[in-house]
């Protein structure tokens, strides 16, 4: 029986005082509902890397710090990925992209999906983003989760709670048939296969085809 994909959903801030905590359970709990996938939160807080400094590139050697070892480690043994990101000054999180540097083979040709939030849905941030991880020859999934900054400001100061907006959580059911829509745009082609050299393992072919069915709502990039 094949196992069913793995799936990380990574919390790319670590400051504290943080929002991501609120989405990322929010996402878990609609996530692990599912019966197609398993799902795991991944914070960056439990990998606490130095800013990259490796003397040789990862390509030629692995990285030499303890924690990076053991980041790319738990990378590797998923088979794709949900990013919960913020947007600081129109890009991602300076911790997301040092975690990112570290890595090499263990994400290549890995699907990825993306929740934003911040002033504009951190839709900036997501952008930018997909475009480091085009580089790592990740297949980005073609729409992302954007929490704006009236939301973000009614659960931080006004008490309210994800629940208190609902049509986030439709724009989620709505979207079950996402893999479909996504092998019309393919026309046929596996999406693991666009832009990509090789082909995936059967346990990432499978993620690719789960990871289009979760939180992916039908508004914006």
């Amino acid at each position: 029986m094949q196992r069913r994909p793995k799936i990380g959903i990574i919390i790319s801030t670590t400051r504290p005082g943080r929002f991501a905590d609120i989405p990322t359970n929010w996402l878990f709990n609609i996530a692990k509902e599912r019966n197609d996938a398993d799902f795991e939160i991944v914070d960056l807080r439990d990998y606490p890397m130095p800013f990259f400094e490796e003397k040789v590139p990862l390509h030629v050697a692995p990285p030499l710090n303890e924690v990076a070892l053991r980041w790319g480690e738990k990378v590797a043994s998923l088979d794709g990925y949900i990013f919960v990101t913020a947007e600081y000054n129109h890009s991602i999180p300076a911790v997301l992209k040092n975690a990112l540097d570290y890595l090499w083979s263990e994400i290549h040709r890995k699907p990825a999906g993306f929740l934003g939030y911040g002033g504009g849905g951190a839709a900036r941030a997501v952008e930018h983003l997909r475009n480091i991880l085009a580089t790592a020859q990740v297949a980005s999934l073609p729409r992302a989760v954007h929490i704006g900054m009236i939301e973000m400001m009614g659960m931080m100061r006004e008490g309210k709670s994800m629940a208190d907006y609902p049509y986030l959580d439709d724009y989620v059911q709505a979207d079950a048939g996402r893999a479909r829509l996504v092998g019309q745009h393919t026309q046929g082609r596996p999406l693991w296969r666009q832009g990509c050299r090789g082909s995936l393992s059967s346990g990432h072919q499978e993620s690719a085809k789960v990871a289009t069915t979760v939180p992916i709502p039908a508004y914006g990039h």
